[in-house]
């Protein structure tokens, strides 16, 4: 792995993290040992980039970083997504 994506890689575990204890859920979808899908869903607030976040009403879902592998496109793997959190 370069250093660049090693540090893109680092980001991302840290973003994780730090989102994880802010409550937020990440699902993923799988197809034997490949990640295919994920999306992120925070609760009472939208996230406006740089690490900044507007308030909403706690019952207000938001949806972010939703991601498909383009092989698995055209499966509804996002239809899915939203079926599982509809409630």
């Amino acid at each position: 792995m370069s250093e660049a994506a090693h540090d893109d890689d680092m980001l991302a575990q840290e973003f994780a993290l730090e989102r994880r204890r802010a409550g937020d859920r990440l699902t993923l979808a799988e197809s034997g040992n490949q990640i295919v899908f994920y999306g992120w869903l925070m609760f009472g607030q939208l996230d406006v980039g740089m690490r900044r976040y507007l308030p909403l009403s706690a019952d207000t879902a938001y949806l972010y970083r939703l991601f498909t592998v383009a092989a698995y496109g055209g499966r509804k793997l996002s239809a899915a997504y939203f079926w599982l959190i509809r409630e």
